[in-house]
């Protein structure tokens, strides 16, 4: 962790909230759900079921994802803080 420790920090201070909605769907989602849809529209032909899905999916999916990575992330960070408080 202490690798990325500045960065979690600075990550952190943006709070959970911001930082998946932020990174997660406004710089994950909405790209990929838009370029996945477009694909299907493509292929598929345009289908208002697709549509629907890809607007309620692809940001569900990816805050849900972002809420995960988050609470790992935040585990390893206490952990490390509290394996430095006791050997110092």
């Amino acid at each position: 962790m202490p690798r990325n420790l500045k960065q979690w920090e600075t990550t952190r201070a943006l709070g959970i909230n911001r930082c998946v909605f932020r990174q997660g769907i406004s710089g994950w989602a909405i790209p990929v759900g838009t370029f996945v849809t477009l694909f299907e529209i493509w292929q598929r032909g345009f289908s208002v079921a697709n549509l629907i899905v890809a607007a309620i999916i692809w940001p569900v999916a990816r805050y849900v994802f972002g809420l995960i990575t988050w609470a790992i992330s935040e585990r390893r960070y206490l952990r490390f803080c509290a394996r430095s408080k006791t050997e110092a």
